[in-house]
């Protein structure tokens, strides 16, 4: 089943009022810690790749409630 936009600004606004995704945002804060320990490149390409994810999702909620706005 395909959503329209507004279905799918709604089922993430769903999503963050959610227990489950506060304790996700909570430990991939938590992580953050974890990657700054970069003592290789190939630990540095990792960190790099998980920095980028955790971002996006720490990131999420706040670029669709800017898209609600549009």
């Amino acid at each position: 089943m395909k959503m329209t936009d507004d279905e799918y600004l709604e089922a993430l606004n769903e999503l963050f009022s959610t227990s489950g995704w506060s304790a996700l945002m909570i430990d991939l804060e938590e992580r953050l810690n974890d990657l700054t320990k970069v003592d290789t490149v190939e630990s540095l390409h990792y960190s790099k790749g998980q920095l980028n994810m955790i971002n996006h999702f720490l990131t999420l909620e706040h670029q669709i409630k800017l898209a609600g706005e549009l």
